[in-house]
């Protein structure tokens, strides 16, 4: 129960979450390079562990993960990111997790292992391995990954790799796959509008407010169970935007996707659907971003 408590501290205590899963459903995620080297690297870690359960995160969103992992509803991925992220940092732990859908009566184990600063794996695993002798295996895993991961926690906080060149008035977005539950998100994006008089805080704000404005009202829910949707619309909405005096923000929506793209207000009106298309391409179509996998 402890650990319930930590966890509920830390969502009630944070009025806005570095992270949007609490309101999008859907689990953040990060985009790195040589996503295929660390694949491996996970793989074989989760399988050393007797498990098929494994996930590592940088700065509390998911990077790399099992196929199982993923095969976890919704609420679990969250759950599981934010649990790790509320706990005080340390070099590894042992937890007993009750996964509302797939375990909830019996207790697993939830292992996890710092790798570098802002990098922790994690395994969810019956009664064996012991923690220790998991730990043991840490380095003989890992080290030969260390520059991997190192380049994984640079990506952070722009949540893309560089390489990744989106327009210049764009403060930050949000990309939301409601068929794979991930959700990728950037406030910063341009580190050249750092000094634009939106901080990153109040830019992840405007977006949230944004995204719980238009979610139910003119675009459909992707919250489980959730009936509300634009049913006073005979017809289906694909893209909506406001703009103020300070900022302007434009969204679409197509197939299983909803983008929300934040600008400054030197990007013209006009332009913006062109622009907020033109980055949907870029950040779906792109190999190394795998928000669209499932």
């Amino acid at each position: 129960m402890q650990v319930c408590f930590q966890l509920l501290d830390y969502i009630l205590e944070r009025w806005c979450l570095p992270t949007f899963s609490d309101v999008t459903n859907a689990v953040d995620i990060i985009v790195i390079q040589d996503i295929t080297t660390i694949q491996n690297f996970l793989e074989a870690f989760t399988e050393a562990g007797d498990s098929l359960f494994g996930c590592l995160l940088v700065k509390g969103k998911v990077a790399s993960a099992t196929k199982k992992w993923c095969s976890l509803s919704p609420t679990e991925l969250i759950l599981l990111s934010l649990l790790i992220e509320s706990l005080p940092h340390c070099t590894s732990r042992d937890l007993p997790v009750y996964l509302p859908q797939m375990s909830p009566t019996v207790p697993h184990r939830l292992l996890t292992f710092n790798l570098i600063n802002g990098v922790d794996v994690c395994v969810i695993c019956g009664p064996s391995p012991s923690l220790s002798k998991l730990q043991s295996e840490v380095s003989r895993f890992w080290s030969p990954a260390i520059d991997n991961l190192r380049a994984a926690c640079d990506v952070h906080p722009r949540n893309v790799p560089n390489n990744v060149v989106l327009d210049q008035n764009i403060l930050g977005f949000m990309l939301i796959n409601s068929e794979s539950n991930k959700c990728l998100c950037s406030v910063d994006i341009n580190n050249n509008l750092q000094e634009r008089g939106i901080n990153s805080s109040r830019r992840r704000e405007i977006l949230r407010c944004y995204y719980q404005k238009v979610i139910g009202t003119y675009f459909s829910s992707t919250v489980e169970g959730s009936e509300i949707g634009p049913a006073e619309y005979s017809h289906k909405p694909q893209e909506t935007y406001v703009v103020t005096d300070t900022y302007k923000i434009y969204a679409l929506q197509s197939a299983s996707f909803q983008f929300f793209v934040l600008y400054t207000t030197d990007i013209p009106t006009y332009a913006m659907r062109s622009v907020t298309q033109k980055s949907f391409n870029i950040l779906t179509k792109d190999k190394n971003v795998v928000i669209y996998e499932s």
